[in-house]
């Protein structure tokens, strides 16, 4: 069978098509693949999968949530394969509440009294200061009205030990009458240590929504 029946456009076979969780097990030097998942297309240099763009977000996880207390990214998201990452939270909380952020460590919530932090709520012109706390409050007083809350948040060398994990960015939602409110957010671990996720938690109820990472390149 001449290769043009196999190879077409048409075919079933696909070389070099899979999935970020897929690739071949036992790639060759210079080997390409394309992956689905990601839309990214990646080589093998000898040791490791390298994307073949050289700047910009590549998407590494995402998960949905219901009805949770506590939202813990999985065991291993922050990698050394990207100094920063970008967090995109995304829920609809069960009454109204405020969000605190804390690192993880091998998927577990960090609660040493270690983050310092400071958060703006816009429409309120008010400032709240972390201080020697357990965790960051991330998130102001969010109504369950709008549905759409969320965040979106940089987080600078989480996985690096010799640096003290930080994160800023911006919030949007609801506040506790329902108008509508948003603001800034900024803040670290005061400890030099690697982290390889986050934890989220309402202060009261449960929320339910998804999270999305990507690495910068």
């Amino acid at each position: 069978m001449p290769f043009s029946s196999v190879l077409g456009a048409s075919s079933v076979i696909k070389p070099g098509v899979c999935t970020s969780t897929t690739r071949p097990s036992v790639p060759y030097t210079g080997q390409l693949i394309y992956e689905t998942d990601t839309a990214s297309v990646a080589s093998w240099n000898g040791s490791a999968w390298v994307y073949t763009h050289s700047s910009g977000l590549v998407y590494v996880t995402s998960a949905s949530f219901t009805t949770s207390s506590a939202v813990a990214f999985a065991s291993g998201v922050f990698t050394t394969t990207y100094d920063n990452y970008r967090v995109i939270f995304e829920f609809v909380p069960s009454a109204s509440c405020s969000l605190a952020c804390q690192v993880n460590a091998s998927g577990v919530a960090v609660t040493g009294a270690n983050y310092f932090g400071n958060r703006y709520d816009v429409r309120a012109g008010v400032s709240v200061v972390t201080n020697s706390a357990t965790s960051h409050t991330i998130m102001g007083a969010n109504g369950t009205t709008p549905a759409h809350n969320s965040f979106s948040i940089d987080v600078i060398k989480p996985a690096d030990a010799t640096v003290r994990s930080s994160w800023h960015g911006t919030w949007y939602g609801a506040n506790a009458t329902a108008a509508f409110d948003g603001g800034i957010t900024s803040a670290e671990y005061n400890a030099a240590a690697a982290h390889d996720g986050l934890t989220l938690t309402p202060s009261t109820g449960t929320i339910t929504g998804k999270y999305t990472v990507y690495g910068y390149r």
